[in-house]
């Protein structure tokens, strides 16, 4: 047997198990879901662990979750602040970046739009985007599928373009293509990566003539009524976004919020809200229905939510199995989880269900430091509850102790290690001021900002800190790399290197533009 069909036969009895076990226990309630918790009692206890733990692990950004049970909200609240500093409060309505959880949405608009026909998720992409070659073999747009781009199979690898759509936004579309054909193969087996949706984003954009962007609004936000839930930036105020931290030894470092309109892919490119969340986990929950409308087919919906390739890794407390269309399928304590979560500086998501309990939680913050775990600690305490597990208490006791272990730990290692500083003199600095060129990355700016060497690629600036082995490091909020310079035979620096990016060519030739 090979091991696409073990993984196809350990989902199918992982459903089976669950809803034999589903009805013996749970008799009488017709989301298999134990009665024995009011929904007063559930939110009491919800409410309860999340600020024992906000408290305990003294955290300091904010948090957003809602618990959805068929088709009501069970839950539903924020906590902390979306802007520390000014001590702005983050609700159940305050619009958060959500990173890859925006895959789920993508690939679930594609099946929409197979289903009325614009594409078909099985035919070449060659056929939508003719203009793309790739250069280097066995890369080619007609062996490569809709479908194997959104189940990361297609076998892309191409770091400028993810670099250029999700971070620096110094991208076009014909850019983009043009990159495109400078493509590596990686190989056909699942490798999770940004490019395929990137490229399905593209693919939309020219069977509908319109962005991916408003696909997305007319054919899921609009219907299910997510009103606060967009793929631009610019439609939000600013003071009412979440802003990005970084919380670590119980301080909140604020971080440059550089996703734009540019930086919003379609492998990460939403916004929305704990309270839309909600509705969208309703809709998934219930085969395609919302608000007693059947918006997708349930049939398409099992599509979207089924195995589409075999994959083997885990995530937190989670065995992921298989992928589909945007979704990873994984096993929870023997339960099926269909899930798909997010991470950017600053930013950490969490949305999952489970199909045979008809439960779902959806959970952000604002924070990549040591909230990172909160979602999910929260989403599986709230899971054992509602599933009925005799042990929900003392599973979530455990979670909870190894989650502030793990804050303990890091407090630890960053009391035992030194500050950097910057050795560097304002003379010395002077030697690497300059713009240098990289045809697949573009522009990279080094400047003198007060006492500080920075860094700059379009939306992203970081500090250069002092040399070690003959090599500066620059921390670019979204990378860290070790720059490494060429000086020409008068001692002048003429180039500089990212080593610590794994491409062919990381090479930046100085140029005369200041």
């Amino acid at each position: 047997m090979s091991l696409k069909e073990k993984s196809f036969k350990t989902l199918r009895f992982l459903a089976f198990s669950i809803g034999i076990i589903a009805a013996i226990i749970f008799l009488g309630n017709g989301t298999g879901v134990k009665s024995e918790t009011s929904p007063s009692e559930f939110s009491n206890k919800i409410d309860a662990f999340i600020q024992k733990i906000i408290s305990k692990s003294n955290y300091k950004a904010g948090f957003s979750i809602s618990i959805v049970k068929g088709n009501d909200v069970l839950f539903c609240k924020g906590y902390g602040y979306r802007n520390v500093e000014k001590r702005l409060p983050l609700t159940a309505e305050t619009p958060i970046y959500i990173a890859s959880a925006t895959k789920s949405f993508v690939g679930t608009t594609a099946k929409i739009l197979s289903d009325e026909k614009e594409l078909s998720l099985d035919s070449s992409i060659s056929k939508y985007l003719p203009a793309l070659k790739f250069n280097n073999s066995p890369l080619s747009t007609k062996t490569i599928s809709i479908r194997d781009l959104l189940t990361h199979r297609s076998g892309i690898e191409n770091i400028p373009i993810v670099l250029r759509t999700a971070f620096t936004g110094d991208q076009t579309d014909s850019l983009i293509l043009k990159l495109f054909s400078k493509s590596i193969f990686k190989g056909h087996s699942f490798r999770y990566t940004n490019l395929g949706y990137v490229l399905t984003g593209l693919i939309i954009d020219k069977v509908t003539g319109k962005p991916w962007k408003d696909i997305l609004e007319e054919k899921i936000f609009k219907p299910l009524k997510m009103n606060s839930t967009h793929a631009y930036v610019s439609v939000y105020n600013k003071s009412d976004l979440a802003q990005p931290y970084t919380v670590l030894n119980g301080k909140a470092k604020e971080l440059e919020y550089i996703k734009d309109d540019k930086t919003m892919h379609a492998a990460g490119g939403i916004i929305t809200t704990a309270r839309d969340a909600a509705n969208w986990l309703i809709f998934n929950i219930n085969n395609g229905e919302f608000n007693g409308k059947q918006i997708m087919s349930d049939q398409s919906m099992k599509e979207i939510h089924s195995a589409q390739i075999d994959l083997s890794a885990s995530f937190y407390k989670y065995k992921r199995v298989a992928y589909g269309l945007g979704w990873y399928l994984s096993d929870y304590k023997g339960g099926l989880l269909v899930h798909h979560f997010g991470g950017y500086a600053g930013f950490r998501s969490h949305i999952s269900f489970m199909p045979k309990y008809k439960i779902g939680v959806a959970g952000f913050v604002n924070d990549d430091g040591e909230g990172f775990y909160l979602p999910d600690l929260v989403a599986d305490y709230a899971y054992n509850l509602l599933s009925g597990k005799k042990d929900a208490e003392k599973i979530a006791e455990k979670e909870y102790n190894e989650y502030i272990q793990r804050i303990d730990k890091k407090r630890k290692k960053i009391e035992g290690k030194k500050t950097e500083s910057n050795l560097l003199t304002k003379n010395e600095m002077k030697d690497f001021v300059g713009t240098y060129y990289n045809e697949d990355y573009g522009m990279l700016r080094i400047r003198i900002k007060g006492n500080i060497l920075t860094a700059n690629m379009g939306n992203l600036e970081g500090k250069i800190t002092e040399p070690k082995n003959d090599f500066l490091l620059a921390d670019m909020v979204a990378f860290k790399s070790k720059i490494e310079f060429e000086k020409n035979s008068e001692n002048k620096i003429i180039s500089l290197s990212l080593v610590s990016i794994p491409w062919r060519d990381n090479k930046f030739v100085r140029t005369n533009q200041k």
